[in-house]
């Protein structure tokens, strides 16, 4: 069940897109705290503190990638433009209503024109009302990923959407059975737990070439009502 907007993927994914390799000559450093993103949908994101290391940008323009009142236009010329060594975000926090997703150390280096070498997030724990007045959550240790390109984000014709490895950790999804009340004996409660999912891929441009995909220590834990 989709609780975000597109919109908020978009902006997640343009913000982590923001950082790259840049000359020493243009290289600054720049701290913003205390960011509140909010969408038309009501979905709230709020961003303790970003730290962008070796960027070409203005702390203005970074400010303004970070900000509700810029246009998508401006969001991607400014996001095209970015170069940067480094972009690490302490935590963010995303709600809609009752629903919430906390992020915990998101990071991304050596990024340029949509292109990020390596990111990652420490840890993710979101929590969503379900259609049945249960409550759905997922949980996942750390997250990586190499060799991505976003470029297609960025609006250019010649823009690509991959990656080459995909990594998580310690997933764990609980849920309610829309189809069983929550009264019934032994609840409505399911869980799936997941020691690794990890993704490898090769793509040529937006086409997928080849790809594997493995899992560790996968279990289904149905309800017992």
């Amino acid at each position: 069940m989709r609780v975000f907007s597109t919109q908020s993927c978009l902006t997640a994914m343009l913000l982590a897109s923001t950082c790259g390799l840049v000359s020493p000559a243009l290289a600054l450093d720049t701290v913003l705290e205390n960011i509140t993103i909010k969408e038309k949908d009501d979905t709230r994101l709020v961003i303790s503190r970003v730290e962008v290391t070796g960027t070409n940008l203005t702390k203005e323009e970074l400010t303004k990638l970070f900000s509700d009142t810029t246009s998508a236009e401006d969001l991607r010329a400014i996001a095209g433009k970015m170069k940067a060594d480094k972009v690490a975000i302490p935590e963010v926090v995303v709600t809609k209503k009752n629903a919430k997703v906390t992020i915990s150390k998101i990071f991304a280096t050596n990024i340029a024109d949509g292109k990020i070498e390596h990111a990652g997030i420490a840890s993710i724990d979101s929590s969503n009302p379900d259609e049945t007045g249960g409550m759905a959550t997922v949980k996942a240790g750390a997250i990586t990923l190499d060799g991505s390109n976003m470029s297609a984000l960025l609006g250019t014709a010649s823009g690509s959407l991959s990656f080459t490895h995909l990594g998580v950790q310690d997933i764990s999804i609980v849920a309610p059975d829309k189809d069983t009340p929550a009264t019934a004996v032994g609840g409505n409660m399911f869980s799936i737990k997941l020691g690794t999912l990890s993704v490898d891929s090769r793509f040529d441009g937006n086409v997928l070439l080849n790809g594997a995909v493995s899992l560790t220590k996968f279990t289904l834990q149905p309800h017992a009502g």
